[in-house]
């Protein structure tokens, strides 16, 4: 779907375009080793660690926000301070951020899982975020 994308929009504007997903929840490091507890990530990153990933965060360096998916090819830390940048943006420039779908339950005051599009829309939020490099 990525590349698709990609290709609709260099196409339609003649621009060189590349997309990158990336997810607040964190990427950690042990030891050298990229992981998250997301059940996806791009490839360098170790995914769907579940429970045994939550405690070794807590033993790991928080690295930044994972990339889920990208047309850029570059290395993983670069991927990651991209990301990192985006997160920045929309913290700055939102009067609301979730770190995490769970922080949604004290703002909307519902289960994390009832919350809607109507809802979002009562709150400033930066869904995307163009980085120009």
């Amino acid at each position: 779907m990525l590349i698709i994308l990609k290709k609709l929009y260099t196409k339609k504007q003649g621009k060189n375009v590349n997309i990158i997903i990336c997810d607040t929840d964190a990427t950690y490091d042990f030891y050298g080793k990229k992981f998250t507890t997301l059940p996806k990530s791009i490839e360098t990153i170790h995914n769907n660690t579940g429970i045994f990933g939550y405690i070794l965060g807590n033993f790991s360096k928080k690295i930044g926000p994972t990339p889920l998916a990208s047309t850029v090819k570059c290395d993983v830390e670069r991927l990651i301070k991209l990301c990192a940048i985006a997160e920045k943006s929309q913290v700055e420039n939102t009067n609301t951020f979730f770190e995490t779908v769970y922080n949604m339950k004290t703002t909307f005051d519902t289960d994390y899982n009832k919350v809607t599009p109507a809802l979002l829309n009562t709150i400033t939020h930066i869904p995307a975020v163009i980085i120009r490099f």
